[in-house]
């Protein structure tokens, strides 16, 4: 198992995206690709191969754990109040989160996707936590819904519009063995068509 490790400068999708726009043709396309799709790959198969360790244990891994969870905890608080003390519990989405933020992979998406930023992503993932399969295959197919499992009117917008339209993207189409595949099949465990 590799001694150190660090994550580094992680992008950001909408950074990303305004590189493609702003140069297209430079190899933006390509950065954008691995930074969303095959980094994330990467990063969890090494963890799972034990040639990486857990991603607190990367020299920047802890502050970046800490600055997710500074988020969630605060949208819980503040947005999701009426959830706060199932979210706390011993056996919550809390402790669910940390369990899962352990494979570097899974870091890497929430950071790139500013998971703590939208809280439709983090309603995604509480739903998917709590087992509710046709409400997520809902949500992944552009459905927006709040953390109490009612329709929103208003339409994905911003990350969460741009991470299902390219989970729906590798799902149409059969691509087992490429890395967009695998980051929705095997790093996120989100459900498939």
């Amino acid at each position: 198992m590799l001694e150190t490790a660090q994550f580094g400068k992680i992008g950001n999708w909408r950074t990303s995206l305004d590189a493609i726009r702003k140069s297209p043709g430079n190899g933006a396309e390509s950065l954008y690709f691995y930074e969303w799709a095959e980094r994330p790959v990467i990063l969890s198969e090494a963890y799972f191969t034990e040639n990486l360790p857990e991603s607190s244990s990367f020299t920047d891994g802890p502050a970046l754990i800490q600055d997710i969870m500074r988020g969630v905890d605060s949208m819980f608080l503040h947005e999701f109040s009426d959830f706060n003390h199932e979210y706390l519990s011993s056996d919550g989405f809390r402790p669910h989160l940390l369990a899962r933020l352990k494979d570097p992979g899974v870091l890497h998406h929430f950071i790139f996707w500013d998971f703590i930023k939208d809280p439709t992503a983090v309603a995604f993932e509480w739903h998917h936590f709590k087992g509710h399969s046709k409400l997520c295959i809902s949500m992944l197919c552009g459905q927006n819904y709040d953390i109490y499992g009612r329709p929103r009117a208003n339409a994905a917008v911003g990350p969460w519009k741009c991470l299902i339209d390219l989970y729906n993207a590798y799902t149409d189409h059969s691509h087992d063995d490429e890395y967009g595949q695998k980051l929705f099949r095997e790093v996120l465990a989100w459900p498939l068509p």
